[in-house]
């Protein structure tokens, strides 16, 4: 296979990202393009560098191709296979290859099977004739966890289990009061809900929010009394994603304010999207009233950080905001942390 290729990483990588719009970019040529980054760590080379296989493997998205199963299995056990702290999740294995997880913990099993020797005895205990057969404890079942993993669940688990579903969706039917106060300052970051049908659709993405918010689709925030809770003059810093960049308007305007302009967060890394692989979002900056810089200082639209963890926006960008409003009372919306000086209104905060 190393005759096949003679271009970068880079170049392959990102050929197999927009490979949906390459005229004649087969699903062979896919796979086998995947198949020759994961062999020998060179995925571990691509840009400034992947961390783990499961950063990795969530930006790849070839399941616009239907991949026969001999080699669906030859990828999944190339993916799972991967020297890295942190492997890729069966979960993120089937949505990059167009398959449910059920198929990808199976092709992992058969091939688990496959190693076991033949013809396994296993050799019963000797039992008094004469004595009853001894009742057998509940039967467990089997279920896949959030990695991706086999579990074995007993009664008592199985029943600690569905509590906690019980209890998470009774979370989601209790959502947490607007504050009564008046604010000059207002930093969100929205669970937008996604039905595009990208990677971070629907079912993905609620499981992702899960353990912080339920996405809130256009109306429902647009529904949110955010102008209530507003000074006559005050400014809005909004993040919102490429893909429902048209869309963040109808909430601008139900909120009270006006777009002024927007700033860019440089990921540095690449992600997942549709048309091109996705690696800013924007801060759109927005005023109710008449409320401009108070430190009259230029700075630059354009920020390079590499993203983290799920969500999680650089310091940097609440840190230019105190510097050029100084002065004003000011809350974070859907905050993950409270920071100094700051009110914070949100599920993590």
């Amino acid at each position: 296979m190393a005759d096949e290729f003679v271009e970068s990483p880079d170049t392959i990588h990102g050929r197999l990202l927009e490979s949906v719009h390459i005229t004649g970019y087969t699903m062979g040529r896919a796979c086998m393009a995947l198949e020759w980054l994961l062999e020998d760590d060179r995925w571990k080379t691509i840009g400034s560098g992947f961390e783990d296989g499961e950063e990795f493997m969530a930006t790849i998205d070839i399941a616009q191709f239907k991949i026969a199963a001999d080699k669906r299995k030859r990828l999944v056990k190339l993916i799972s296979g991967m020297v890295t702290e942190k492997p890729a999740t069966q979960r993120t294995i089937a949505t990059a290859l167009g398959v449910n997880q059920t198929t990808v913990h199976n092709d992992l099993k058969a091939d688990d099977n496959s190693s076991k020797p033949e013809n396994t005895r296993i050799e019963k205990p000797a039992s008094d004739d004469n004595s009853s057969p001894p009742t057998p404890p509940p039967e467990p079942s089997r279920t896949l966890s959030s990695s991706g993993e086999e579990v074995i669940v007993g009664v008592e688990k199985k029943a600690g289990l569905a509590q906690k579903k019980e209890d998470r969706e009774t979370k989601k039917l209790e959502p947490i009061a607007l504050p009564d106060g008046i604010y000059q300052i207002i930093y969100a970051d929205p669970p937008w809900k996604y039905t595009s049908g990208d990677p971070h659709g629907e079912s993905i993405q609620n499981t992702i929010l899960d353990d912080h918010y339920q996405s809130k689709s256009i109306q429902e925030l647009c529904d949110l009394p955010v102008e209530s809770m507003c000074h006559d003059d005050t400014v809005l810093f909004m993040w919102t994603t490429s893909p429902l960049l048209e869309e963040a308007f109808d909430v601008i305007r139900a909120w009270g304010f006006k777009y002024k302009t927007s700033m860019v967060w440089d990921k540095v890394k690449h992600n997942v999207g549709h048309y091109v692989s996705v690696r800013h979002e924007f801060l759109l900056i927005c005023t109710k009233g008449s409320f401009t810089p108070q430190v009259k200082k230029l700075h630059d639209s354009v920020y390079s950080e590499a993203r983290t963890i799920h969500s999680k926006k650089p310091e940097w960008f609440r840190s230019l905001i105190d510097e050029i409003y100084p002065v004003g009372k000011r809350i974070e919306l859907f905050a993950r942390e409270r920071a100094d000086g700051w009110d914070a209104w949100g599920n993590e905060a």
